[in-house]
């Protein structure tokens, strides 16, 4: 198994911490909807997105 992509990294702590801070806006504008705002609720899917190649 290859490891995480910084790029994935960089962007979903970044999503992680906007929905912390209460700051949906910020994440619908990085290209979030809302199904994948909906997954970042679930550890798992955040672990296979971070995992994810980057094309």
């Amino acid at each position: 198994m290859s490891a995480p992509h910084p790029l994935n990294q960089a962007v979903i702590a970044q999503a992680l911490h906007d929905l912390r801070n209460g700051q949906l806006r910020r994440c619908k504008a990085m290209g979030f909807g809302e199904e994948e705002l909906d997954a970042l609720k679930h550890p798992e899917l955040v672990s296979m997105l971070v995992n994810a190649t980057v094309s």
